[in-house]
């Protein structure tokens, strides 16, 4: 049986197995990361928005690798 860590992922409290506790955070960051993109591109000129545009690309494509190498094992609490 493996140990749990507790944590906050997308506000709620859960328990995260500890091998997957990093990744599942560093994936919480990453979404932390393209929320903030969002939010720049609805209130920039179109020569940034496109800079964003790509940068966003970038990071939800980081966001859907990790999320395959993590397996359904967070519970909420």
């Amino acid at each position: 049986m493996s140990e749990y860590v507790k944590m906050t992922v997308g506000g709620l409290p859960a328990m995260v197995p500890v091998e997957f506790a990093k990744k599942v955070q560093k994936k919480q960051d990453l979404v932390a990361q393209a929320r903030q993109l969002q939010i720049g591109m609805e209130s920039c000129a179109r020569v940034d928005y496109n800079l964003l545009e790509e940068q966003l690309f970038k990071t939800m494509t980081k966001i859907r690798n990790l999320s395959r190498s993590i397996p359904p094992c967070v519970k909420f609490i």
